[in-house]
């Protein structure tokens, strides 16, 4: 049945296309979502581009990017709790050390900044008591 073949071939190429067209919007919205800093988004939708394509280099790199950018925002929301309990319990020292290596981390960090000023403030006082 000559048909037949041809009709499963042209089924086969637009299932190709169709495949290649998903991929092509997956991997334009996961740029779009690392661009504006929407890193769970950018790695589900990398994840799910490498699911269609395991070998694609930029699904890759968007999954890893987004993977390193999420671990990094852990470790900044970790640390400015630490501070902020150290801020209570152990004094300004401890304080002055946990947003110094935040600071490391995240250079332009707000609350980090703030901390450290105070830190650094409660630091002199003590200093001016003894």
């Amino acid at each position: 049945m000559p048909g037949h073949a041809e009709a499963l071939q042209l089924k086969q190429q637009a299932e190709v296309l169709e495949r290649q067209k998903q991929m092509g919007e997956r991997l334009a919205a996961a740029r779009a979502h690392a661009q504006a800093g929407e890193h769970e988004d950018c790695y589900r939708l990398a994840t799910d581009g490498l699911g269609l394509d395991p070998e694609n280099l930029e699904f890759k790199r968007l999954q890893e990017q987004s993977r390193q950018a999420l671990a990094k925002r852990r470790k900044v929301e970790e640390l400015l709790q630490r501070a902020g309990q150290q801020q209570q319990s152990e004094g300004p020292q401890a304080v002055l050390r946990t947003v110094e290596e935040l600071l490391a981390l995240e250079p332009g960090n707000t609350k980090a900044s703030e901390l450290k000023q105070s830190a650094t403030e409660g630091l002199r006082r003590q200093q001016r008591v003894r």
